[in-house]
């Protein structure tokens, strides 16, 4: 009965999903409650990292999103060098629509973004 219970916990509460962003421009759709990990393409070895650019709600509530820190994942095979993604979690707290905007960044103040990539994401029950 134990195993079951914790196979059950297991697959009911099992890490949270993660998000590969593929276009400039992308929707997801998660529940109130629910943690999300965005995975966005980068090299920070070339100087270029991806930092978020603001969140904008839109909805009643002042706060859909609250973000949870982000990270570097190297790629499988970890050569030097080699890219990975840079990963944004986020903890949905109430219902609505937030929009997330990223901005690819180069080294230093000087160099303006090269990409950008825009995640609406819609909480719902």
């Amino acid at each position: 009965m134990i195993a079951v219970l914790c196979l059950l916990a297991a697959v009911t509460f099992g890490p949270p999903p993660t998000i590969v962003i593929t276009n400039a421009s992308q929707s997801v759709n998660v529940k109130a409650g629910d943690d999300l990990t965005l995975a966005l393409p980068s090299n920070p070895s070339t100087g270029y990292h991806w930092v978020s650019a603001g969140v904008r709600t839109e909805s009643v509530a002042p706060i859909v999103l609250i973000p949870r820190g982000s990270s570097f994942q190297a790629a499988a095979h970890g050569r030097p060098g080699a890219g990975g993604r840079t990963l944004f979690r986020y903890h949905a707290v109430a219902l609505g629509t937030a929009v997330i905007t990223f901005a690819y960044q180069g080294p230093g103040a000087s160099h303006a973004s090269s990409r950008s990539a825009v995640v609406t994401v819609t909480v719902g029950r």
